[in-house]
């Protein structure tokens, strides 16, 4: 199987992050989807047929979370496989993960994701505080915007705590030590890319999304005899918004590995750590 390792450089991410996934698209999309896409169902069904039960509702997004983190990792470990040139099977990832424990991986993607919304939440109540206090809105805008602002530079330093638990095998606050150490390699290009990801995502997204949206909207929105293709609707929202999410965790592990190359922190002794974590 071909190795992406000689052609890792972050110009070639994008072409590199293309090619594996149009070739592997099947075989990485099965095991993206087999965990998470049936919870995904399930959250449009329940808010579907219980719009006013909320325990339901949040019991299945809450369902629809772990089992697309879980996907998540073991994708991550698959993209690593394809990226050295090993072949891949769902049998071997799955093995991965466990061997891992999947309460450590998900518990340390659960915590970054807590320190993200701390940073968010602060001060945004530090500004409703001020709000209340002097009756300036403005104090409530400006929180609001320095809690974007920290939550975004915040995320954009944990972008590789999924690639460390799965690849280093660090966990909770040493797997986000790793990631900000990363990150910290070369911030400006970690942060540039980071936004160039998510516009291709969203971009991608609005492409697959916007005619059937459009349609919807325009022919069958507001009759009530239409509910089960609203219905079907949000299962084709939710199957290709899995679909172009896909791209995220290829981009992520190629960016992991050609960051890792270029700032010299990937050694020969590391391949073969890597190669073996994986066969575990």
């Amino acid at each position: 199987m071909k190795s992406y390792l000689r052609t890792s450089e972050s110009l070639n991410l994008g072409k590199n992050m293309f090619s594996i996934y149009f070739h592997f698209f099947f075989k990485l999309f099965a095991v993206m989807a087999i965990f998470p896409l049936p919870a995904l169902l399930l959250k449009d069904l329940t808010n579907f047929a219980f719009p006013d039960q909320l325990f339901v509702q949040i019991s299945a997004i809450i369902l629809y979370f772990v089992l697309y983190y879980f996907g998540y990792f073991v994708v991550i470990g698959e993209i690593s496989e394809i990226y050295l040139g090993s072949p891949i099977s769902i049998s071997k990832a799955l093995s991965r993960v466990s061997t891992r424990g999947v309460g450590r991986l998900l518990g340390t993607e659960i915590l970054s994701l807590i320190f993200i919304g701390l940073l968010f939440i602060v001060p945004v109540l530090v500004g409703v505080g001020f709000d209340f206090i002097t009756g300036y809105e403005f104090f409530r805008v400006i929180g609001i915007i320095i809690g974007i602002i920290l939550a975004v530079f915040l995320l954009i330093n944990f972008i590789f705590v999924g690639q460390v638990v799965i690849l280093e095998r660090k966990y909770w606050v040493q797997a986000i030590k790793r990631s900000v150490t990363l990150v910290r390699l070369s911030l400006w290009k970690v942060g540039l890319y980071f936004l160039l990801s998510v516009m291709i995502f969203v971009i991608l997204s609005i492409l697959i999304q916007i005619v059937p949206c459009i349609f919807y909207r325009i022919f069958i929105s507001g009759d009530g005899k239409y509910d089960l293709l609203l219905l079907g609707m949000d299962f084709y929202l939710s199957i290709t918004g899995l679909i172009v999410s896909l791209l995220l965790p290829i981009f992520n592990t190629l960016f992991y590995y050609s960051l890792r190359i270029e700032k010299h922190d990937l050694t020969k002794e590391d391949l073969v750590e890597i190669k073996t974590f994986e066969a575990i």
